[in-house]
């Protein structure tokens, strides 16, 4: 059905897309990035690896979740990862190049700002 509306070339990578990230639960290959500052609404402190954050305010700040409610519940549920592991609370360190993931499909590579 996609053919219908774009070239085979590209039903191949939505479908080698689609494969990667919801059935295998992989990374997708195109994250987008989340330029944090030491001002990033979060951030507690800031080294050249990386910052020490208030995980539910910067899922809010990334638009990972809509409210601190939200990202609270995401936490609960163990469905946010950061760098492939779940964290235990709230405050964790997060490491500039990493990836955090809320949810199945909301991904962002966290960049120093």
């Amino acid at each position: 059905m996609v053919t219908w509306f774009h070239s085979p070339q590209q039903a191949q990578q939505a479908q080698s897309e689609f494969e990667q990230v919801i059935q295998r639960g992989e990374q997708p290959t195109d994250v987008p990035e989340f330029a944090v500052t030491t001002s990033t609404d979060g951030v507690i402190a800031s080294d050249d690896d990386g910052v020490a954050v208030d995980l539910s305010r910067l899922l809010v700040a990334a638009k990972l979740a809509a409210s601190r409610g939200e990202a609270r519940r995401l936490l609960q549920q163990h469905a946010v990862e950061n760098d492939g592991e779940r964290p235990l609370t709230e405050l964790t360190r997060v490491t500039f190049g990493g990836v955090v993931r809320a949810g199945r499909r909301r991904f962002v590579k966290i960049v120093k700002g």
